[in-house]
């Protein structure tokens, strides 16, 4: 019974947000609104402002190049996981399957007993490492130097992974030549002890970057990626949503994106996920830091389309608002509006580019919001960028 009304609560909450959607849109189209507040930020203000409250990061990463032995490798950072370790490597490690795997765990300095966990195993195909603490992106990271699968995984350590779903995956990659396969996601809810579906949509093959986007999780689970696609990108370490780098610098290398309408991943609701670990407001200005670091990691900027160019607009306005909302200085708040402008403008006029290259159904209002960006008001900026945000759609 419990379980029932926490699948029709889900529901509600769907439905919940479509509604939200459709009457923030009518508020903007429709009502009257004295916006104040202008985005005339001067940039090196901006950058000082954003600076004082939280450093950029500038540390790099090493880029090793190894010769791939076997089909996939298992990348998890491991950070006081007792709790949940064990039913992760279980759900791997117990799965029948005809293809050679490697699971590699990076104890990421644990202070529980996670690490004496992991070495209770006695299987070979558990590979374990540990490093100080630095967080999931370092880990990640040295999963990816030290991995010799043709694809990689990422699992969290909190999360599981569905019977089989290690043959259905690979069995997809090798007879489509996938660069990436993902799958439908579940969310496991500790509290009740319950699964209820999330992300989920039926099977396609695309080369479409926006619709990669549209109908997958930005977060670096739940998915299997060929291991040449990370030949020249690495995770930003010392990041929170570090993660945007799967939309900004892996999906458009791709060629070949393949969803199949099979369960595969479970993603843990708690209150010691490693993604409510993230949220705080000093960390949330790293919404902007990645992304230009995203930026900067792409070698050669002929190859931004204007799909590409979409995508950092949505980051550098959806995602930054639901970040940054509830920012409690209206300085910092402005200043990093500023700081994503002048990155907009930068990538809009490196490819010569105007205005009338967005597409989808918010086109209209991404073309608004670029000459917001120019002439127009903080709350008109939050107004479209919620907009689009509820949309659910890039």
């Amino acid at each position: 019974m419990i379980a029932l009304c926490i699948k029709i609560i889900y529901v509600f909450r769907k439905l919940k947000g479509k509604l939200k959607y459709m009457i923030e849109k009518i508020k903007y189209f429709f009502v009257k609104k004295e916006y104040s507040q202008e985005l005339n930020e001067n940039y090196d203000s901006a950058y000082d402002t954003v600076s004082r409250f939280r450093m950029r990061n500038n540390n790099s990463c090493s880029k090793i190049n190894l010769e791939e032995k076997i089909d996939l490798s298992i990348i998890i950072p491991v950070y006081n996981a007792e709790k949940y370790i064990k039913k992760c490597i279980d759900s791997i490690i117990n799965q029948s399957t005809k293809y050679k795997i490697e699971v590699i765990c990076v104890n990421d300095g644990s202070t529980d007993n996670s690490l004496q966990i992991l070495k209770l195993y006695n299987d070979n195909r558990l590979r374990i490492y540990t490093q100080d603490n630095s967080g999931a992106a370092k880990a990640r990271n040295m999963g990816i130097n030290l991995a010799i699968g043709k694809y990689i995984m990422f699992v969290d350590s909190d999360d599981f992974i569905v019977d089989s779903s290690i043959n259905i995956l690979l069995d997809t990659a090798y007879k489509r030549d996938a660069d990436i396969v993902a799958g439908n996601i579940k969310k496991y809810i500790e509290r009740f002890n319950i699964l209820i579906s999330s992300k989920s949509h039926k099977s396609f093959e695309t080369s479409n970057l926006l619709k990669m986007c549209n109908n997958t999780e930005g977060a670096p689970w739940g998915k299997i990626y060929k291991k040449s696609l990370w030949d020249e990108v690495r995770f930003h370490e010392g990041y929170a949503f570090e993660d945007c780098i799967i939309f900004l610098n892996i999906y458009p290398k791709v060629e070949n994106f393949v969803y199949i309408n099979n369960y595969i991943y479970c993603f843990r609701t708690s209150n010691s996920s490693l993604f409510k670990r993230s949220l705080n407001e000093k960390k949330c200005i790293d919404s902007f830091w990645g992304v230009l670091a995203s930026y900067e990691m792409i070698p050669n900027k002929e190859i931004i389309t204007n799909s590409y160019i979409q995508l950092f607009v949505w980051h550098l306005s959806a995602i930054m608002y639901e970040r940054i909302k509830d920012l409690s200085s209206l300085e910092l708040k402005k200043a990093l509006i500023c700081l994503s402008k002048e990155l907009i403008f930068k990538i809009l006029n490196n490819k010569k580019i105007k205005s009338n290259i967005f597409e989808g159904k918010n086109s209209i209002l991404y073309n608004r919001l670029i000459e917001v960006l120019k002439t127009g008001t903080l709350k008109e900026w939050e107004q479209i960028s919620k907009i689009i945000l509820l949309s659910g759609e890039i």
